[in-house]
């Protein structure tokens, strides 16, 4: 009976055990919080056009899950320059910044391209301009920083097209009229 006793105890210290590690994994892949639909709305223009995701990364959280949340979009018209960050109607945005990672060591890993400030006002914000040509890039990356009441802040990291194909597929969705 005693051995019995036993085994049961053993196996429902088990069962708790992978519970346990079960609630942590579940934890660890979500975020803490749903963003609300002011904050969600940033993120949501026309770069899902594309087909590329946005990935989400919510503050106190190590991983980064995968969400329907999309990037801003990002007219890009010439070769050497990024013009403006289009943000709507924004008012929660805290912060953007856009950077461009290279391949090459002697090239700094990332570096700011597009940085600015918003508080409360929506629209278009002129950015700052690259002073390289982008032959040594491997990517870019739009990071999104919105403060909302009831969730906080939060940050979305979303790694946009490579190369060329970012000038071209964006030019066909914000279009010249749009060079400012």
């Amino acid at each position: 009976m005693e051995g019995f006793i036993a085994v049961m105890l053993i196996i429902a210290g088990v069962a708790l055990w992978l519970m346990l590690k079960a609630y942590e994994l579940k934890r660890a892949t979500q975020p803490v919080a749903k963003p609300s639909k002011q904050v969600e709305e940033i993120c949501n223009r026309s770069a899902k056009q594309l087909g590329y995701p946005c990935y989400q990364r919510t503050v106190g959280v190590d991983s980064i899950s995968v969400d329907t949340i999309h990037g801003l979009w990002h007219c890009d018209y010439t070769y050497n320059t990024y013009d403006r960050i289009f943000v709507g109607t924004a008012a929660s945005l805290v912060s953007y910044t856009l950077e461009e990672t290279f391949t090459t060591t002697s090239n700094a890993a990332s570096r700011a391209l597009v940085g600015g400030f918003l508080a409360g006002t929506p629209g278009a914000i002129a950015g700052a301009a690259s002073a390289k040509k982008r032959v040594h890039s491997s990517g870019y990356q739009l990071i999104v920083t919105a403060s909302d009441p009831k969730v906080g802040t939060q940050s979305w990291t979303c790694n946009l097209i490579q190369g060329r194909a970012l000038i071209d597929a964006f030019d066909k969705i914000c279009g010249r009229a749009n060079n400012g």
